[in-house]
């Protein structure tokens, strides 16, 4: 947070889980009385009051992990250059107007009303998934978005398929939408690259050791240069 705040981190790319928000619990159960049932409701987006200790978890990272990230995208709005780009990604608003969302949490609804945000609904179907996919994105100072989105699109119709339920393998058929299209990461990352490519670099500016730290011990890659790379304040 600190570190988006004094301009060294300059953006971020989220898609938190969804499983304690898909609308897919809300499904008939199967033969078998099986179905995973709902953990939230419009009245309780945060998680239902009566849950199970390992529904309780559940609840608790979905909904961790968004308001780690909107905390974030908060800080870049208010970077020091106020030049932070991001975005979250997460299922479209549900039609039913009692389905619980992200999207219907109010401190989403503020942000998307501040200056620099965004709101885009896509379908992932249109860009390789195997079901539509209604998906929507809050972007922060990427007004380029929906042109990147749209030159990535590799399907002219949507899929007929439908991700909820049980496969024929016995799987639920949520588990494989779960990951992006590679064609939405490559939008996705591009439009992100453009931007920061777009922005002021200062090259007198260092980054704080301490921040650099605590960067390198979180990363899954080895930096091979000795100094972190000059980048935008």
């Amino acid at each position: 947070m600190k570190g988006a705040l004094a301009g060294y981190v300059q953006g971020g790319l989220r898609g938190p889980p969804c499983e304690t928000w898909s609308q897919a619990r809300f499904a008939v159960a199967d033969i078998h009385g099986r179905q995973p049932r709902p953990l939230r409701s419009l009245e309780n987006l945060w998680g239902l009051p009566s849950l199970s200790l390992r529904e309780m978890q559940q609840v608790d990272a979905g909904n961790d992990l968004p308001l780690f990230f909107l905390d974030l995208l908060v800080c870049l709005a208010c970077s020091s250059e106020s030049s932070g780009m991001g975005l979250i990604e997460h299922p479209a608003e549900p039609k039913g107007p009692s389905k619980p969302s992200i999207w219907r949490l109010p401190i989403i609804r503020l942000l998307a009303q501040l200056p620099g945000f965004t709101l885009l609904d896509s379908a992932q179907g249109l860009l390789g998934a195997k079901s539509s996919k209604p998906t929507r994105l809050l972007a922060l100072n990427l007004d380029t978005l929906p042109q990147s989105i749209h030159a990535h699109r590799i399907c002219p119709d949507l899929p007929k398929t439908v991700a909820i339920g049980k496969a024929k393998s016995g799987h639920w058929a949520t588990t494989g939408p779960k990951e992006h299209p590679p064609a939405l990461n490559h939008a996705l990352g591009e439009c992100l690259a453009h931007h920061l490519m777009q922005s002021t670099v200062d090259a007198s500016a260092t980054l704080d050791d301490n921040f650099f730290g605590q960067v390198q011990a979180h990363a899954r890659i080895s930096f091979w240069e000795p100094q972190w790379p000059r980048l935008p304040k």
